[in-house]
């Protein structure tokens, strides 16, 4: 090899370099900006913090709320800490309903999608950290085998598995994102909008709506179990059948005529 392409191999190698901290900084300062509004308030509150102090440190301004909650999603997306549901409801109690569900979806895709991109740009590195952390996220081994976007629904349908964990796993799967994000607000959705309406309603924990939200809330985790349950035993059959038909397709290829032919090199 020629100076001239070694030279030419450093250019190429710089720029490759370069634009990878371009598309790194905006994260970086996103993270900076983030840890400035809300780093105080997450690292001198030491005990657990229920919806109604959070309500108290949001500010009145109710944009500024907006801001706020939105960098609690991304913070929270960041330090594994913090329950969505605790979010969920927060919003709930801070703002009227319609304004509720759009700042929850709007924090669900902010929370879903940083952790995604850290994944992306981690590389497979990660799924290992992950799964050594979270042992029971193996399952998404056989659930990532198919379709990107039902593997990025039934994930969020089943909801017992950490939130922005699996937004990093799949980031290190290199799943579309178009599909990623799409499939898990979808998958989220249900979920959303019964917690949100536990937010809202939760002043008053004697009346209907209250009831009806969590009985909601809890229709939907015991359903999502029972999907779970649905796909894993479908796709176990599924499994099943076609491991009986390569056994007997390998007992037909066996078969005297088969062998005969082997031994001779002729067709029988």
């Amino acid at each position: 090899m020629g100076d001239e392409d070694r030279e030419r191999l450093e250019q190429e190698k710089g720029k490759r370099i370069r634009a990878r901290v371009f598309r790194t900084i905006p994260w970086i300062c996103g993270l900076i900006l983030v840890l400035l509004l809300t780093g105080p308030f997450a690292f001198l509150h030491d005990d657990p913090i229920s919806p109604k102090e959070l309500v108290n440190y949001a500010p009145k301004n109710e944009w500024l709320a907006a801001l706020f909650m939105i960098a609690l999603y991304a913070f929270k997306s960041m330090v594994f800490v913090i329950p969505i549901p605790l979010l969920y409801i927060s919003s709930g109690l801070i703002f009227k309903p319609v304004r509720a569900f759009l700042i929850n979806v709007l924090g669900m895709i902010t929370c879903t999608t940083l952790p995604y991109w850290i994944g992306r740009y981690s590389g497979g590195g990660v799924m290992e950290k992950i799964l050594k952390r979270f042992p029971k996220m193996q399952v998404l081994d056989n659930l990532k085998r198919g379709n990107e976007w039902f593997f990025s629904f039934i994930v969020r349908v089943i909801g017992f598995l950490p939130c922005d964990a699996v937004s990093m796993f799949m980031g290190a799967c290199k799943v579309d994102f178009k599909k990623y994000i799409t499939g898990t607000a979808v998958g989220m959705l249900p979920g959303l909008i019964s917690i949100t309406m536990v937010g809202i309603t939760i002043t008053n924990p004697h009346s209907p709506e209250f009831l009806f939200s969590c009985i909601l809330s809890v229709t939907l985790s015991i359903a999502s179990f029972v999907v779970y349950w649905v796909y894993t035993r479908l796709r176990n059959t599924r499994t099943s059948s076609s491991s009986s038909d390569h056994a007997e397709y390998g007992k037909a290829d066996t078969g005297p005529d088969h062998q005969e032919e082997n031994r001779t090199g002729k067709k029988p």
